[in-house]
């Protein structure tokens, strides 16, 4: 969760930086935009987390129940 935040935060910088004349958020506008970062990044991780553990189930849970069967 911290490290979405950073990244949320240097997302708003980056972004923030490009333009010509500063823009001063308010605490509402910023935290509402820090939310829609952290919101889209949330689901794009937990869609890798959703792949890898497919991938890792398949590969390590069938040798761990094959070594419980034998002893």
């Amino acid at each position: 969760m911290m490290k979405t935040l950073l990244v949320a935060g240097l997302i708003i910088m980056s972004a923030s930086a490009c333009q010509k004349e500063k823009k001063n958020f308010t605490d509402a506008e910023l935290h509402r935009r820090v939310d829609s970062v952290v919101k889209e990044n949330t689901e794009l991780l937990q869609e890798q987390f959703d792949e890898d553990l497919d991938r890792r189930l398949s590969i390590e849970v069938r040798p761990l129940a094959d070594s419980l069967r034998r002893k």
